[in-house]
């Protein structure tokens, strides 16, 4: 065999070792639970980052499933989210889209804390009826573009 023809089936050897590298589907699923767990924390992209060591680019990528993470990374990344390994790994659990997406516990806890401040019983009845206006309006809306 000639040196081209090694150099050949090195290169190749190579590009398929590259290949099954290349961030799949799982990636993406844990990427996303990282950034639901990081959410829900009330952590920045920024804090956790910092935290686990890493570049914000790099946990951005991470989180889009853009590139692979080790195991290790990873439970320095359950470690710096104070999680077990495990809740990162929920494949069973439906990953929150636009759609399906429900209110991060902080954004329900703002919610509820501005509401309580509002003293003005008709204020907070306003809220309510616009709040059940909005929800409706959602419903109504997604369900007419299924059919």
């Amino acid at each position: 065999m000639s040196a081209v023809a090694k150099d050949r089936e090195r290169v190749d050897a190579h590009a398929h070792k590259g290949a099954s590298r290349r961030a799949g589907r799982a990636d993406e699923i844990i990427g996303a639970r990282i950034r639901s767990v990081r959410n829900d924390a009330g952590m920045t992209l920024e804090s956790l980052a910092d935290r686990v060591g890493i570049s914000c680019q790099q946990l951005y990528k991470y989180e889009s499933g853009a590139n692979r993470i080790t195991v290790s990374r990873l439970i320095d990344v359950a470690d710096a989210l104070q999680v077990d390994l495990e809740v990162l790994l929920e494949f069973n659990r439906t990953v929150a889209t636009p759609e399906t997406a429900t209110p991060r516990a902080s954004d329900v806890l703002k919610l509820v804390t501005s509401f309580c401040a509002i003293k003005n019983p008709a204020s907070r009845d306003k809220i309510l009826e616009l709040a059940e206006f909005l929800a409706g309006f959602e419903t109504s809306d997604s369900a007419g573009s299924e059919g």
